[in-house]
């Protein structure tokens, strides 16, 4: 990814701007997840989250009920108005999109803006099945868009899907993640960063691969037995805030994985139920 400093120096940027990040996300009022988790963590880490939420929902979709506000009609509007305001961006950080319609604004979005860097997080499946809303047309779609992206963070179940690979479960080699990761890459991705790969029975670790280069590497964190909703895009979030600080790939993702890590861990330690997310609060200060 061009960095920050490096947009400044070609004149794309005003130095005396604080780097601005499209997030496209829903936004879910409770549950620490989404929009919510990408705003105070991109805030704290001294960037300028611009949100685009796709839905607005009262809590997220794991409780037993919640209220939903679809965005789509709105989301063109949203990104003419920024257009009518000359807005730069050092990067466009996408993550749950829900129709094919919202798959294409994005990608007209990011046709605008050849300045930013492109993190697309493809929030399809989990657990070897996409969601109930993916379709096989959405899943096309996704594919086209994650391929524009300069990194996708995919988990083991959509780098399934994005590939037509046979998903196998969460537990599989370096090697596997690797060629999974070089098989999306080959669709126009430079960079994959592929989360959740359980490589040991109480390590579960992120395999990066870079098209250009061909380098990877695996950060590897003991396992935390329980899993919480929002942890990826805590995941994505500080990894893009790191990138767009300028943090090379090894220190981006290492930072975003141990962040992740240590929040688990703590919050399963406390009686916290599991659909509130992790409790990441008084570790923010972290990442300033």
């Amino acid at each position: 990814m061009i960095t920050y400093k490096e947009q400044i120096v070609k004149g794309v940027i005003d130095v005396r701007e604080i780097p601005k990040i499209a997030c496209i996300n829903d936004l879910s009022g409770f549950g620490r997840c989404s929009l919510v988790v990408a705003s105070t963590i991109l805030s704290v880490m001294g960037l300028q989250p611009c949100l685009m939420p796709t839905a607005v929902l009262s809590n997220h979709t794991g409780y037993d009920s919640y209220t939903f506000l679809d965005f789509t009609q709105y989301m063109k509007p949203f990104y003419e108005q920024w257009e009518k305001l000359n807005l730069k961006f050092a990067t466009i950080y996408t993550g749950f999109l829900g129709s094919e319609q919202q798959i294409d604004t994005v990608a007209a979005f990011i046709k605008l803006h050849p300045e930013a860097n492109i993190l697309v997080d493809p929030v399809m499946g989990d657990d070897g099945k996409p969601y109930a809303t993916y379709t096989p047309p959405m899943c096309e779609k996704m594919r086209h868009l994650t391929a524009e992206a300069d990194m996708a963070t995919p988990n083991v179940t959509e780098a399934c899907i994005l590939t037509d690979e046979p998903y196998q479960g969460d537990n599989i080699s370096f090697e596997t993640a690797v060629s999974l990761c070089r098989r999306i890459c080959a669709q126009g991705t430079r960079k994959v960063v592929l989360t959740g790969v359980q490589v040991e029975e109480d390590v579960v670790a992120n395999v990066f691969y870079n098209r250009e280069t061909g380098e990877n590497f695996m950060v590897r964190q003991k396992k935390v037995v329980k899993k919480y909703p929002g942890t990826g895009d805590m995941f994505a979030s500080v990894l893009c805030g790191e990138l767009t600080r300028g943090a090379d790939d090894l220190a981006a993702v290492s930072s975003a994985a141990k962040f992740v890590r240590k929040v688990a861990a703590y919050t399963a330690e406390t009686e916290t139920r599991i659909n509130d997310s992790v409790i990441y609060e008084p570790f923010l200060k972290e990442l300033g």
